[in-house]
């Protein structure tokens, strides 16, 4: 997740902006807030198989940071 945020920021001409925080911490304070299914979500993995995909003779047309990237870089007029 935080590589996400860092590569999406990197997209905007933005520095990371990111600090270390312990996973505990952030669990406990989401559990406290009755955030648990956040919890649950962001700290699993998010990546995905896509083997089938593949098999089938899928590919991704850019890799992931680079598309990430581009979700918030202007377009060039």
């Amino acid at each position: 997740l935080a590589d996400m945020i860092a590569i999406l920021r990197k997209g905007r001409g933005r520095a990371p902006g990111l600090f270390p925080v312990p996973p505990a911490w952030v669990g406990s304070a989401l559990r406290a807030a009755g955030k648990h299914d956040v919890w649950e979500r962001i700290s699993t993995s998010l990546v995905a198989d896509c083997s089938k995909l593949r098999a089938a003779g899928w590919q991704p047309p850019t890799d992931t940071p680079q598309a990430l990237a581009q979700i918030l870089t202007p377009p060039r007029p």
